[in-house]
């Protein structure tokens, strides 16, 4: 399932490329098991930031400039289009490819938990080592949105945080004159 997620996010943005900011949010080119689909997805990433389209020529041009990547062509690119069902899922399967990449970290932790219990390390130091891999792991599981719940916001001030300070307020005075200036 999470070859066919990391398909359907290229596939995704492919066919709408608004959808990397949203996929991006969850999940980066390190978290595809598939090297090669990690790197064309980092690829689509730049261009994006780029401003330059992000269309299955223009993806297969950036891949044969940057060396990176071997083996994909512009008819992959637009295999992965047609093997997506809809963009509008992105988001989804973001998340489908963020889980599995979780995992295979948590057994990858698993893993060094046991070669240091098992090796001359002190306890202390064994637990350091392991400790460093779970923050590492939850530093790269963590989501940069953060949502709060309503009753938190219901209880937050109404004053704005005003992009240029107090145009509204020039606005109001300019249309509705004080009593002074009416005088």
């Amino acid at each position: 399932m999470s070859n066919e997620a990391e398909r359907a996010v290229i596939g995704a943005a492919l066919l709408d490329p608004g959808t990397l900011r949203w996929s991006s949010e969850h999940v980066g080119p390190e978290d595809f098991e598939s090297v090669t689909l990690g790197t064309v997805y980092g690829i689509m990433l730049a261009l994006h930031a780029d401003g330059r389209p992000v269309d299955p020529i223009s993806v297969d041009v950036a891949i044969r400039e940057s060396g990176t990547v071997r083996g994909v062509t512009a008819t992959d690119l637009h295999t992965l289009m047609q093997e997506t069902p809809t963009a509008q899922n992105a988001d989804y399967y973001a998340r489908i490819v963020a889980d599995h990449a979780g995992k295979r970290r948590i057994a990858k932790m698993g893993r060094v938990a046991t070669q240091a219990g098992e090796s001359d390390y002190s306890l202390e130091e064994a637990m350091g080592i392991v400790r460093a891999e779970w923050e590492s792991i939850h530093r790269q599981s963590a989501t940069t949105l953060e949502s709060r719940p309503l009753g938190e916001i219901l209880q937050g001030s109404d004053e704005y945080d005003w992009l240029i300070p107090g145009l509204l307020l020039s606005l109001i005075h300019i249309s509705e004159p004080t009593r002074q200036e009416a005088i």
